[in-house]
């Protein structure tokens, strides 16, 4: 059968949950936590890599050299050496 990735549309399981029932809206929704953690999870760390592009600019624009700026961003948001240089060369 393949691995075939599921897309649910917000609108569609928001009119399921509504229509359903208690019973049914129960059942949908411990059936859709593993998707919707997912995608919560791909959000927070979209915001997180947004936030370090953002702290590596304003340093960048205050003059602070590339070896400090690596430092702190690895220090503050606890990223290994090889993912602070992918920052820093983003």
């Amino acid at each position: 059968m393949g691995d075939r990735k599921v897309q649910w549309h917000p609108g569609f399981v928001a009119a399921l949950l509504l229509e359903g029932g208690e019973e049914m809206s129960g059942a949908l929704l411990e059936l859709m936590e593993p998707v919707i953690q997912r995608e919560v999870d791909k959000e927070r760390e979209q915001w997180i890599s947004q936030g370090i592009r953002g702290t590596v600019s304003i340093l960048r624009n205050m003059k602070i050299d590339d070896h400090e700026i690596k430092s702190g961003i690895m220090e503050q948001y606890h990223l290994s050496e090889k993912a602070a240089e992918e920052y820093l060369r983003s």
